[in-house]
């Protein structure tokens, strides 16, 4: 699933993400959610996320986005992931 979405006049391809990235959108959330206590833990983290972000975008974001579309482009592959999700479980149901 796919679709175009324009952030500060930038058109982009979104795609859902691929079942494969599960486990960089999981630590990228729970990265997020971590509460560092030193500068060291908080610039480990940073580089977490931001390879969360490269990995999971380069995958499903076209042409590459600037770090300042990251958040809204990754809500958008969530949307869509989360839409196939549920499209397939539907289609599992009814035909069950």
């Amino acid at each position: 699933m796919e679709e175009k979405t324009t952030i500060d006049g930038v058109e982009y391809i979104v795609s859902s993400a691929p079942p494969y990235l599960t486990f960089h959108m999981v630590v990228l959330a729970e990265t997020l959610k971590a509460k560092p206590q030193t500068l060291e833990e908080a610039a480990k983290n940073m580089e977490t996320v931001k390879k969360c972000f490269e990995t999971i975008l380069s995958e499903t974001v076209k042409p590459t986005p600037s770090p300042q579309h990251y958040r809204k482009l990754f809500n958008k592959v969530v949307e869509l992931t989360e839409k196939e999700l549920g499209e397939t479980e539907n289609f599992l149901q009814t035909s069950s």
